[in-house]
């Protein structure tokens, strides 16, 4: 039996970005969190300020929003209620600074946050009821985390471990690494050979948590563009045959396929399926983020010249139909339906 045609979300909140305002300019507002309903008109702007970078999201059971600003990571009941600042920014870091990056851990109850403390070191396990935070890594000078997600048990986190001093012989690893909520059982997967352009940030978890795919831009030959990382062994296979884009794997319900963005040329990117059973891969539309996979092989994704239109299209290639556009000069930068 087919699975039930998807329903599209009623909600989904977004950041966006306006490329016509002068981000140097005191006051400028160039970024925007907002949730918007399912024909993209506007129900609630929940904050404008310039700069930021993106990453609004959804806790898994919907009830809470979580944003990053320059302030730091700040989260609010999905109904505009109790908003408060989680994990303040580092306002003075003078040595390697990274951004802030987080993940919702499955129960909805705590936030991974790496990029975090004064000097961006520290890597935290945050309750968000309580706003209490546990170190759940060592401390060090030029040591940074950058969070990629828990898997779907929610019984390990994938951070992406970026150390050494730039200039100097230390630098620099990037290994992409498994370990138990807490920080203990801490396990390596790949280390990368050109850890200033490759890396594992964008890496994403199959439905089981049994492996993670990533791309990456594949400066050095020895860094995959395009794999899939068994967890249990470290065992990386390599997709081969065609260049993908570096943009996150979005994995089908059942596991057995992942999308690959293909750059055809600016501003133009199409979205493939790459099937991992036959190695076949099937163009399926236009788009440059695809971000969520639904049972009926229903696919989203963001695209278009100005990267304002959010597209329906299907795994199996075909019709791609227009979900709405956002009002010219907006943009994009993160987009993500309500649970």
């Amino acid at each position: 039996m087919a699975p039930p045609t998807a329903t599209l979300p009623a909600r989904y909140l977004v950041t966006l970005y306006n490329p016509t305002v002068n981000a140097a300019k005191p006051g400028a507002k160039t970024d925007s969190v907002e949730i918007l309903d399912g024909h993209g008109r506007l129900l609630r702007r929940i904050e404008q300020g310039c700069c930021w970078g993106g990453d609004a999201r959804f806790s898994p059971n919907g009830k809470v929003i979580a944003w990053v600003d320059k302030r730091g990571l700040n989260v609010e009941n999905a109904s505009g209620t109790r908003r408060r600042l989680l994990v303040a920014a580092a306002p003075h870091c003078v040595t390697v600074c990274i951004g802030m990056s987080y993940a919702w851990a499955p129960d909805s109850d705590t936030i991974a946050v790496g990029g975090a403390g004064a000097q961006t070191n520290e890597l935290l396990s945050v309750d968000v009821q309580t706003g209490i935070a546990t170190r759940i890594a060592p401390v060090a000078r030029f040591t940074e985390f950058q969070v990629i997600g828990y898997s779907p048990d929610g019984r390990q986190l994938a951070v992406d471990k970026h150390s050494g001093d730039p200039g100097t012989a230390s630098c620099c690893k990037s290994l992409l690494l498994v370990e138990h909520p807490d920080g203990t059982g801490q396990r390596l997967l790949f280390s990368f050979f050109d850890a200033i352009h490759d890396g594992p940030e964008d890496a994403t978890w199959s439905p089981d948590g049994h492996e993670l795919a990533f791309t990456d831009d594949g400066m050095d030959t020895r860094d995959p563009r395009f794999a899939v990382v068994d967890v249990a062994t470290a065992r990386v296979r390599r997709i081969n045959g065609f260049v993908p884009a570096d943009a996150p794997p979005i994995w089908s319900p059942d596991g057995t396929k992942l999308t690959a963005v293909r750059y055809v040329r600016q501003p133009i990117y199409t979205v493939s399926t790459f099937n991992l059973e036959t190695d076949t891969v099937t163009k399926i539309g236009l788009g440059d983020d695809p971000f969520a996979w639904y049972p009926d092989g229903t696919i989203l994704t963001t695209g278009g010249a100005n990267g304002n239109i959010l597209y329906r299209l299907s795994s199996t290639g075909g019709s791609q139909r227009r979900i709405f556009t956002l009002p010219k000069p907006l943009r994009f930068l993160t987009i993500e339906p309500r649970p």
